[in-house]
């Protein structure tokens, strides 16, 4: 593309590159290629023949950028179709040297059997799980991990039925922006394969995997936390709290987890993570493999080897029927360690939809709505005693409502959830501190 100009212009308009959607098998791949390649088409009548093709790399460093026609705009496509073809002859090589070609957790990767990975249990872990061990209500919170808005509620619009294209969000933690890219899992039923983003379902299996792990079943597989269970472990725990699923549906649930691929990066482009919820499955009676087993995230483990985690009143979060009342509990139970009769909890809105993943609806009474029910489901579990409410309209638009202030009383036993937290935290810091200088 030597004969790319570089004059330059102040008027166009952005096109992004639409191309149709490869199979499932080298949808990565087709990624990498065709991800960071875009043309802007210019308005001027003497540039109608002329388009502009910028090219990055995965920093966003600029490798090409100027003027060019279809012509060579084309040659440069064709480029990138021989560069994606040879990238397909080479996984293919790949996937048939590891006889990996279907879509079972590990693809790509040999299969490692639990017996062959390498076990221990730090101390770090010992403080995770003992923190709670005498309670059955209550569990832990993990930072930023538990706050990223992961799941997706209600129905998705499929392509054919069965294909899903990835969701692009962005939110909150601790005052830093993200922006963050869920792509779906795919799971071969009796109809071939079929896109599943992590919902409702996933998140109560999360809790409960969770829950088990502060019950003496949690162990570090290659220095990442895990947990060694059975399918009947986890039914139970859920049916406990009247979730109940069969062994297909929490295969299924475990296996979407496993396959869905997340992606955050900070607004200032300092901190980027790609990660699955889990990171490795195992599954009694499949692939020569005899124990159930799940390696979690690294946010998991670095939470646990920082102490970072908090105490939250497990019960009652698995107790309610509304979504947003078990986001908005967590959330208050991480965040809100101030908790007192002269500390009120404030939360816009706004806030509510955009860090719990929820549809911003074309009225935003109907998001008010859902809320204030949320809201009800905590003060009848004594989470929140009071709730006041501040409406902000828009007096240029026959004052439409554009958000609402949440302000939270909190309830007595909340605050003794929280003073008992902030113990556990405090103890919890001072071990892994002390700890820390006896093993340097």
């Amino acid at each position: 593309m030597s004969s790319i100009k570089t004059e330059d212009s102040p008027v166009f308009r952005k096109i992004w590159l639409e191309v149709r959607e490869e199979e499932r098998k080298y949808g990565h791949i087709y990624n990498q290629i065709y991800r960071n390649c875009r043309w802007e088409e210019f308005d001027e009548a003497d540039l109608t023949q002329t388009k502009r093709i910028v090219i990055v790399d995965d920093d966003q460093e600029i490798l090409l950028c100027g003027l060019a026609t279809d012509k060579e705009i084309a040659e440069h496509l064709a480029f990138l179709d021989a560069e994606y073809e040879r990238r397909k002859a080479e996984f293919d090589k790949r996937q048939r040297k590891s006889n990996k070609k279907d879509n079972k957790p590990g693809k790509g990767k040999k299969a490692k059997l639990f017996k062959s990975l390498g076990k221990s249990n730090p101390f770090q872990l010992e403080l995770f799980t003992q923190s709670n061990k005498n309670s059955s209500e209550y569990s832990q919170t993990i930072e930023l991990y538990d706050f990223i808005p992961k799941y997706v509620w209600g129905k998705v619009e499929r392509v054919k039925d069965k294909f899903l294209e990835p969701i692009k969000r962005e939110f909150v933690c601790r005052s830093v922006k993200y922006k963050l890219v869920i792509s779906p899992a795919f799971i071969e039923g009796l109809d071939g394969f079929k896109a599943y983003f992590p919902g409702k379902r996933e998140e109560l299996v999360e809790d409960a995997l969770r829950k088990l792990m502060t019950e003496d079943r949690a162990l570090f597989l290659e220095e990442e936390a895990s947990l060694a269970f059975t399918l009947y472990q986890l039914q139970k725990e859920l049916a406990a709290h009247k979730h109940t699923y069969d062994y297909s549906q929490l295969k299924e649930s475990l296996e979407i987890l496993a396959k869905t691929n997340i992606e955050i990066e900070s607004e200032d482009k300092s901190a980027k993570l790609l990660f699955s919820p889990i990171e490795m499955l195992g599954l009694s009676g499949q692939n020569g493999e005899t124990q159930t087993f799940v390696k979690f995230s690294n946010l998991l483990t670095r939470s646990i080897n920082e102490g970072t985690y908090r105490l939250f009143n497990y019960e009652k979060v698995m107790s309610y029927d509304s979504v947003i009342a078990r986001q908005l509990h967590k959330r208050m139970a991480h965040h809100y360690v101030q908790a007192s009769f002269t500390e009120k909890y404030e939360i816009l809105l706004s806030t509510i939809i955009r860090d719990f993943g929820l549809t911003k609806q074309k009225r935003i009474q109907q998001n008010l709505q859902k809320v204030e029910s949320a809201v009800e489901e905590l003060k009848s579990k004594e989470v929140i005693l009071t709730c006041n409410t501040e409406k902000n309209y828009n007096y240029e638009e026959k004052q439409r409502l554009e958000d609402v202030k949440f302000c939270f009383q909190p309830h007595p036993s909340f605050i003794n959830d929280t003073k008992k937290a902030n113990a556990v935290s405090r103890q919890t810091h001072e071990s892994i501190k002390t700890n820390t200088k006896l093993l340097e």
